[in-house]
C-alpha cells in the first residue's frame, strides 16, 4: 500500500503583504507530478488546508483544481481540518464528496467510519481526528471533563480504538502538536495561551502509521519513524530554513513502513540575506536569485534612508529590512530630536516596524503618503 502524506498547505497565505498563491500553485503542481509518477493508493492531507477559517475565493478555486485533478487520476483523498481551517466550511458537501473518493472530516468526534482500502495483503483502515481543541471536543463529544489537548485527543481516539478491527492495518490522520516534536518560531499559531497544548506520542499506540499535521518542519516524533510530520507545503516565514516535500509511505503486509521524502520546490525561495547596503546594490549576483522573498539584515552602522524601497529596485520582493547593529538608536517618535531630523512618514514607518517586525508594504506607504499630503494641505489652508 502506498500513500502520499502532506499537510499544512495554508492556501491563501500572505507573507509581508505578498500573496503566496502563485508559489503554492507551483508546489501543488509538483505534488501532482509525484502523484502521477508514484501512483499512490491515497493522498493524506493532515489539516491546515487553508490559512484561515474564511478562505479567499482564489484559494478555494485552487483547492478545487487540485481535487479535480486527483479525482481524474482515480486517487482517493483523505482530508482533516487543522486549527487554521473552518471545520464547517471545509466539511461542506462532505457526503457527496465521499462518493467522489474525497473524504473530509472537519469536526473532532465526528461519527464517521474509516476509509477502507485494499491491497494484496488485505485491508488498510484510515482513521481521522481533526484538530481537537478541548472546548470544541467537550461540545462535540458531550464530555465536560476534557480540559487539555491530551484529554481531547484521547477522547476522540477512544471510539476509534473500540471499533478497530483486528488483523488489519491502521493509519491515523491527526492535527496536533505532539510532545517531543520541534516547532518553528513564528511559523505555527499557538494552540493555547496557557502553553499546555501538546499530546504525548503514546496516544497513537496501535497505529501502523500516524500522518500528522500542524508543525512546519518535516520530522519524525520521539524516535518513532512511523509517526511523522511532512512539513508545510511552502516556507511561510523566514525561520523556515528546511527543505519542503511530501512523504511517500510504502506499507508492507505487516504494517511496516518505508518512508521517502519527495521534494517540493517553489519558483522563489524565502530566505535571509546579510550584507552592507552598498554591497547589495553593487554585487546583486552574489546574493542569489534576486526575486526571492527576502529579509535583509544590513551591517551598516548608520541608518540608510529609504533602504527598503531602494533595495526593491534590484530585489523586488524585499519584505523587511533590519540592522545588525546601529551606532545610533533606531528611529522612534519618542524624542524631539527624532521629530526634527526625520519626516512623519519615516517616524510612522519606524514605529510600525518596531511593533510588527516588518516594514510597511508599498501599498501601505502610498496610502500613508496620501493621508500625510492631505493633512499637510489642510494645515496650510488653516494657516492661510
Amino acid at each position: 500500500m502506498r500513500f502520499l502524506h502532506t499537510a499544512d498547505w495554508h492556501l491563501g497565505r500572505k507573507l509581508g503583504g505578498q500573496s503566496l498563491l502563485s508559489e503554492q500553485r507551483t508546489a501543488l503542481e509538483q505534488l501532482l507530478g509525484h502523484v502521477r509518477d508514484q501512483r499512490p493508493d491515497a493522498l493524506l492531507l493532515s489539516g491546515d488546508v487553508y490559512d484561515r477559517a474564511v478562505p479567499p475565493p482564489d484559494a478555494v478555486a485552487l483547492l478545487d483544481e487540485v481535487l479535480s485533478t486527483l479525482h481524474s487520476q482515480g486517487v482517493p483523498v483523505v482530508i482533516i481540518a487543522g486549527n487554521h481551517d473552518g471545520a464547517e466550511r471545509l466539511s461542506f458537501l462532505r457526503d457527496p464528496l465521499r462518493h467522489q473518493q474525497v473524504h473530509v472530516t472537519g469536526w473532532p468526534g465526528t461519527d464517521s467510519p474509516p476509509v477502507i482500502l485494499r491491497d494484496e495483503h488485505g485491508e488498510v483502515h484510515i482513521h481521522s481526528v481533526p484538530f481537537a481543541d478541548p472546548v470544541v471536543a467537550r461540545w462535540r463529544l458531550q464530555q465536560d471533563d476534557l480540559s487539555s489537548f491530551e484529554e481531547a485527543m484521547e477522547a476522540c481516539l477512544a471510539p476509534i480504538r473500540a471499533a478497530r478491527s483486528p488483523g488489519v492495518r491502521h493509519v491515523l490522520l491527526a492535527h496536533a502538536h505532539v510532545a517531543g516534536a520541534t516547532a518553528t518560531p513564528g511559523a505555527e499559531r499557538r494552540l493555547s495561551a496557557s502553553g499546555n497544548e501538546t499530546v504525548n506520542a503514546g496516544a497513537f499506540d496501535g497505529f501502523d502509521y500516524v500522518a500528522l499535521g500542524h508543525l512546519h518542519a518535516p520530522q519524525e516524533v520521539g524516535g518513532h519513524t512511523h509517526i511523522r510530520y511532512p512539513g508545510s507545503l511552502y516556507k511561510y516565514c523566514f525561520d523556515e530554513d528546511h527543505d519542503k516535500g511530501v512523504l511517500l509511505v510504502e506499507m508492507d503486509g505487516a504494517g511496516g513502513c518505508r518512508i521517502e521524502t519527495l521534494p517540493l520546490r517553489g519558483a522563489r525561495d524565502v530566505r535571509r540575506v546579510e550584507a552592507e547596503f552598498d554591497e547589495l546594490l553593487a554585487f546583486p549576483e552574489e546574493f542569489g536569485q534576486m526575486d526571492d522573498f527576502l529579509s535583509v539584515t544590513l551591517r551598516d552602522r548608520t541608518h540608510v534612508r529609504d533602504a527598503i524601497y531602494r533595495l526593491r529596485e534590484k530585489y523586488p520582493n524585499v519584505l523587511e529590512v533590519q540592522y545588525l547593529e546601529l551606532d545610533s538608536p533606531r528611529i522612534s517618535g519618542s524624542s524631539a530630536r527624532d521629530a526634527r531630523v526625520h519626516t512623519p512618514l519615516e517616524l510612522f514607518e519606524s514605529f510600525y516596524q518596531e511593533v510588527h517586525g516588518q516594514m510597511l508594504t508599498f501599498e501601505d506607504r502610498v496610502v500613508l503618503e496620501d493621508l500625510l499630503d492631505d493633512a499637510a494641505r489642510r494645515e496650510q489652508e488653516v494657516n492661510l
